[in-house]
């Protein structure tokens, strides 16, 4: 139970989910601006869309779920916890999600929605089948799912979370 435990953790701190794009969150600051965590400014280049702006910065876990599920196993809940920062893309409608830990995933936003780029994998061999944020009403939501090999078998690992802006 303990490796499952230390699975699901990992995988909680890969999906916390990476700042989308190859720079590691160091593209260019968009100057006279600061961001809502009241401070650091905001990464974004000139040609960001509206729709890619409105998801940078950090937020953080205020519920939800990391599952995890191993063949034989009982279905493994942990509470989502940590924080995802945004950070803007190579093209307007790119942005990139990061956990800070190594993770960063490019997203495509349309509109409210920010998805993955298909076929992602993290350290630690943690493959994204799917993530999806979805902006509305002043919070976000984290859905995944995904698998990892665990102790010699391949086990889905999933989440479904809210985030909110700090």
């Amino acid at each position: 139970m303990t490796t499952r435990t230390n699975a699901l953790i990992i995988f909680g701190i890969l999906t916390g989910l990476a700042a989308c794009g190859p720079d590691g969150g160091e593209g260019p600051v968009v100057t006279g601006k600061t961001a809502p965590d009241g401070g650091h400014a905001m990464i974004a280049d000139a040609s960001s869309s509206p729709s890619a702006v409105q998801f940078l910065g950090k937020w953080t876990y205020v519920s939800g779920n990391y599952t995890l599920a191993c063949d034989g196993q009982p279905v493994l809940p942990t509470p989502a916890t940590g924080t995802v920062s945004f950070t803007a893309g190579d093209g307007p409608d790119e942005i990139v999600a990061s956990d800070g830990m190594g993770c960063d995933i490019p997203c495509t936003v349309a509109s409210n929605v920010a998805t993955a780029h298909p076929g992602y994998v993290c350290p630690g061999d943690l493959a994204v089948e799917s993530l999806v944020y979805t902006l509305k009403d002043g919070a976000l939501r984290e859905q995944s799912s995904g698998n990892a090999p665990i102790q010699g078998q391949l086990c889905d690992v999933s989440d479904d979370a809210m985030l909110a802006h700090d």
